[in-house]
C-alpha cells in the first residue's frame, strides 16, 4: 500500500516516462501474461502427447536398441520403456533356433565372436549381431569333414555319425568327405602334412585321415600270375623282381609303395611281312614279362658262297628263364634275339654256296642257329633258345628268281607225281590190308562154326551115349535071369546094335534116288542067318 502510495503520490521530480508510457507497459505486460497463459495452456497437452509417444513397449519376442550419444542400450521385451524422442530407436525380433540350426554371434564393441546352438530362443546384446541363421552339419557314418581355425590356424578332423556346429573362428574346409575303404584288394597312400611323410596303409576297414593327413591315392593290389614277372624299383632306385613262376608256380600278388614304381621297358615288336612287303620293326612298352615261350618274326637278308642274295623268313622261338639276368644286361630281350639271329644265319649262308642251300636250307639255319644255344651270349641274359624255322626264301635278283622259280615247280611237280603214285600205293596197300583182314575174319568164322558144331555134336553124342547106356543097361539086366553070363549078354547087345544100324543103313539107301553098288564084305551083311547061328556059340 505504502508502494503503492509512493506510486501515486506526485513526486516533486519530472517523470521520465510519464503516465501514459506507464499505463503502455501495463497493458504489455498483461498481454505478455495472457500470451504466457496460452502457451502454458497449449504446451501441456503437446507434453503429454510426447510423453506418451516415448513410451515404448516391446512384445515377448521383440528387443529395443537404444542409441545414446555415448552407446547403446539393449532393452528385452515384455516391458514398457519411456525413450528419449530425440533419441534413435530400433527394434529387432527374438532369435529363435531349432536342433538343426546354429548362428555366430559378433559383438561390434569388443571383436568377441560366440557359437549359439539350437534349440535355443534368446536376445542378443546391444552391440551384438549375427550373420544369418545356418544349418548344422550332418555326418553320416564313415563321413568326415575338415574345420581350420581361423584365430589359431588349428586343424580338425571331425567323423560322423555326428551333427554339429562349428566354433567361433572355423571354418569347414572343402566338402564332406567319405572314408575310404580298404580290403584285400584295395590300399591307400596318406601324406602327413606336419612332417611330409607318406605312408601306405593297408589295415581293412573304414579309414578316417588323422589331423593334418590327407588321403593322396588308392591303390590296387597288383596280382602276377603263374607265367608273369614285373621289376618295381624304390626311391632309390633299387629293383625287386616278383616272379609269379617261383614258389610253385602260384602266382604273386603285392601292393605298390609311396615311392615305387613299375619298370617299363621298351621292347622290338617284328611284323609279321606279308608277301612282297619289308618286315617292319617298333618299339612297345612292357610291364609285365612273359615266361611263357615267345615267338619272333624274321625277314633277314643273306648271301650265299656264290654271291646270290637271298632273303629268308622264318619264326624264332624263345624263352625267359631268368629275370634277374634279364633286367641286368638288356632292356630289349626280342631285339636281342633277332639281331643275334641274323648274324648267326649271316655267317652260316656266306659258307654254302646257291644249290646246296636250297636242298638243305631247313636244316642249315636250323642246326646253325641251335647250335648256339649254348653260347654265353644267350646265358648271360637269361634267355633260352626253343626252335628256329624257315617259312620262305627268295632270291633277290629277279633272273635268279626266275630260275629258282622253275627249280620250285619241276621239284613240286615231281612230288606231286610221287605223292600221287605214294597215294596210289597207299590206296592198294589199304586194299590188300583190307582182303587180308576179311580173310582172317572168314578163318575165324570158319574155327568158330567148326567150334560150334564140334560141341553140338558132343552135346548130343552125350546125349546119345546117355540113351545108350540106359538101353544097355536096361537090356543086360532084362536077360539076367534067362542069361547069367555077361558075355553072352554083352555078345547079343551088340549083335541087336549091328542089326539096327544094318536096318539104318538099308532105309536110307532106300530113300535116296542113286544107285549104289557094294559088296557083302562093304556091307558087313550075313545073309546065311542059320549058318551065322549056328556058328555062334550062346
Amino acid at each position: 500500500a505504502s508502494a503503492r502510495r509512493r506510486a501515486i503520490r506526485p513526486s516533486s521530480r519530472p517523470d521520465p516516462i510519464g503516465a501514459m508510457g506507464f499505463r503502455v507497459i501495463k497493458k504489455c505486460l498483461g498481454r505478455a501474461v495472457s500470451l504466457f497463459g496460452c502457451l502454458v495452456a497449449a504446451f501441456i497437452p503437446i507434453a503429454i502427447i510426447t510423453t506418451l509417444a516415448s513410451c515404448k513397449v516391446p512384445t515377448n519376442d521383440q528387443q529395443l536398441i537404444i542409441e545414446y550419444l555415448d552407446g547403446k542400450e539393449a532393452v528385452n521385451g515384455p516391458t514398457t520403456k519411456v525413450v528419449n524422442p530425440f533419441r534413435s530407436l530400433s527394434r529387432r525380433a527374438r532369435v529363435r533356433l531349432t536342433a538343426q540350426q546354429y548362428v555366430r554371434v559378433k559383438d561390434a564393441l569388443t571383436g568377441d565372436v560366440r557359437i549359439v546352438e539350437g534349440n535355443a530362443l534368446f536376445f542378443m546384446k546391444a552391440y551384438e549381431d549375427h550373420d544369418g541363421i545356418r544349418t548344422k552339419t550332418l555326418l553320416k557314418v564313415n563321413q568326415y569333414v575338415r574345420l581350420l581355425d581361423r584365430l589359431t590356424g588349428v586343424e580338425r578332423i571331425v567323423a560322423g555319425p555326428a551333427n554339429f556346429a562349428p566354433g567361433p573362428w572355423e571354418e569347414v574346409r572343402g566338402a564332406i568327405e567319405s572314408a575310404s575303404y580298404i580290403n584285400r584288394d584295395t590300399a591307400i597312400i596318406v601324406k602327413s602334412k606336419v612332417d611330409g611323410k607318406i605312408r601306405l596303409v593297408t589295415e581293412t576297414g573304414a579309414y578316417i585321415p588323422k589331423q593334418y593327413e590327407e588321403v593322396l591315392d588308392t591303390r590296387t593290389r597288383t596280382k602276377v600270375l603263374a607265367n608273369e614277372a614285373m621289376v618295381i624299383r624304390n626311391s632309390t632306385g633299387e629293383l625287386t623282381v616278383y616272379d609269379g613262376g617261383a614258389n610253385g608256380g602260384t602266382g604273386v600278388s603285392f601292393f605298390l609303395g609311396p615311392w615305387d614304381e613299375v619298370v617299363t621297358m621298351q621292347w622290338s615288336v617284328f611284323s609279321q611281312p606279308k608277301d612282297g612287303e619289308t618286315q617292319v620293326i617298333s618299339k612297345s612298352p612292357v610291364t609285365r614279362i612273359d615266361t611263357r615261350v615267345r615267338r619272333v618274326f624274321y625277314q633277314f637278308q643273306v648271301r650265299t658262297s656264290d654271291n646270290v642274295a637271298l632273303e629268308v623268313e622264318g619264326s624264332i622261338f624263345w624263352r625267359i628263364a631268368d629275370i634277374q639276368k634279364l633286367i641286368r644286361l638288356t632292356p630289349d630281350p626280342p631285339g636281342d634275339v633277332w639281331y643275334r639271329a641274323r648274324r648267326l644265319l649271316n655267317a652260316a649262308v656266306s659258307k654254302t654256296d646257291f644249290q646246296t642251300f636250297t636242298r638243305t636250307f631247313t636244316t642249315l639255319i636250323k642246326g646253325t642257329f641251335m647250335a648256339s644255344a649254348s653260347d654265353a651270349f644267350w646265358l648271360d641274359r637269361g634267355i633260352e633258345i626253343k626252335d628256329m624255322e624257315v617259312t620262305k626264301f627268295d632270291c633277290v635278283d629277279d633272273e635268279v628268281a626266275a630260275t629258282l622259280q622253275k627249280i620250285i615247280e619241276e621239284t613240286t611237280r615231281r612230288i606231286n607225281l610221287l605223292e600221287e603214285q605214294r597215294s596210289n600205293n597207299e590206296v592198294q596197300y589199304a586194299k590188300l590190308l583190307a582182303d587180308i583182314k576179311y580173310e582172317q575174319e572168314q578163318t575165324t568164322l570158319i574155327n568158330s562154326q567148326r567150334g560150334n558144331q564140334l560141341i553140338s555134336a558132343q552135346r548130343e553124342g552125350e546125349a546119345e551115349g546117355v540113351q545108350l547106356s540106359q538101353e544097355a543097361s536096361t537090356f543086360l539086366g532084362g536077360l539076367s535071369s534067362a542069361l547069367p553070363d555077361i558075355n553072352l549078354r554083352m555078345r547079343l547087345f551088340k549083335l541087336q546094335a549091328e542089326l539096327e544100324a544094318m536096318e539104318a543103313r538099308v532105309n536110307s539107301v532106300a530113300k535116296s534116288s542113286a544107285t549104289i553098288f557094294l559088296s557083302l564084305e562093304d556091307l558087313g551083311l550075313k545073309l546065311n542067318v542059320q549058318d551065322f547061328l549056328a556058328h555062334t556059340e550062346l
